[in-house]
């Protein structure tokens, strides 16, 4: 790549990684199940995945794509981790990759159907979620920040994640989310 066409590969590249990024994201976080350990995998992903655009056949799945190479920086912090008590082997990877491939539609619809459930709660529930969730905060962290107990802030979460089941149940017409 040079000059010219190097600017508008690397704009088509960002244009790309910015329609996919929190799906690849999802993905990673979903293999590794911890936000610090998945931002370091996704920024490897994406530096990785810049220095490998010119080998992506444009006008293919950009997503898949990305997944492949997610996986690979996956595998490679697994191998990486093998002192950790809990590594996922690469059998239990390749599951779940097929697992989410397969559940790719239905995962967005998901992801849509909670982001309505969570737009219908009261602002402070909204905000005890953000809190959580968005900022990483404990529910000790959370209890000492507003100053109330553990056990307050613990029941508040229980109630929230309740009323999130429900409408999720409603809304998708669902026995039961896992």
């Amino acid at each position: 790549m040079q000059g010219k066409n190097e600017e508008m590969d690397y704009r088509e590249y960002m244009s790309l990684l910015s329609l996919n990024y929190q799906s690849i994201y999802s993905y990673i976080l979903m293999l590794v199940a911890n936000h610090n350990n998945a931002d370091d995998i996704m920024q490897e992903t994406t530096i990785l995945m810049y220095e490998k655009f010119d080998v992506f056949e444009k006008g293919t799945d950009f997503l898949s794509w990305a997944r492949k190479i997610a996986k690979y920086k996956t595998m490679e912090y697994y191998r990486k981790q093998k002192r950790e008590k809990l590594v996922f082997d690469q059998d239990l990877v390749e599951l779940i990759d097929q697992q989410s491939l397969t559940h790719k539609e239905s995962e967005d619809e998901w992801l849509d159907t909670l982001g309505k459930c969570v737009s219908g709660l009261e602002r402070s529930d909204r905000e005890l979620l953000h809190i959580r969730y968005h900022e990483n905060a404990s529910v000790l962290e959370i209890s000492r920040r507003f100053g109330c107990s553990f056990q307050k802030v613990y029941r508040a979460m229980a109630r929230v994640n309740g009323l999130l089941q429900r409408c999720m149940r409603r809304k998708l017409g669902m026995e039961q989310i896992i």
